[in-house]
């Protein structure tokens, strides 16, 4: 996440890092300007919460 965000409006899978150290993986949409979506929770940016430290595209099948 440090070194490169995905494109705008994308599906992503990724992970947050939760305040009390665990983990949650999740399938979203990265939006933008630090704001990642999944079904259940919208994250932002410089949350107090949990931070993401991973993600990765969503692979395209033929």
């Amino acid at each position: 996440v440090e070194e490169q965000l995905p494109e705008e409006n994308t599906g992503v899978f990724f992970t947050v890092e939760w305040k009390d150290s665990h983990k949650g993986y999740f399938t979203g949409l990265y939006y933008g300007n630090g704001q990642w979506e999944s079904d259940h929770q919208i994250f932002l940016p410089n949350s107090p919460l949990g931070r993401i430290t991973h993600w990765m595209p969503i692979p395209k099948f033929n």
